[in-house]
């Protein structure tokens, strides 16, 4: 778990979440060009693209069947994570 790519998954998340890189930058606060670099640095960890190059469709960018399920498990780690989090917080301020 040391190696794993915590950063870069976040990116990805937002990413799949909003179906682009710019409104994922947007939600994360960091330039478009920083979280292209975390799906590059993903891809590269991975070793298989993770979206389609050159497919943007209406509802925009198009995940390869890789990163549809990277995307999927990725989104539910992350909201697992926050809401155990936010179980925590709420629990402290209730002392």
């Amino acid at each position: 778990m040391l190696n794993l790519p915590l950063n870069a998954l976040r990116a990805f998340a937002a990413v799949y979440a909003h179906r682009g890189v710019r409104a994922a930058a947007r939600e994360l606060g960091i330039a478009h060009s920083s979280v292209s670099r975390h799906l590059a640095e993903l891809d590269r960890w991975l070793g298989v693209p993770l979206v389609r190059e050159g497919h943007r469709g209406r509802e925009g960018l198009t995940f390869t069947p890789q990163g549809d399920a990277l995307g999927r498990a990725t989104l539910a780690g992350l909201q697992s994570i926050e809401h155990a989090a936010a179980s925590l917080r709420e629990s402290r301020s209730r002392r």
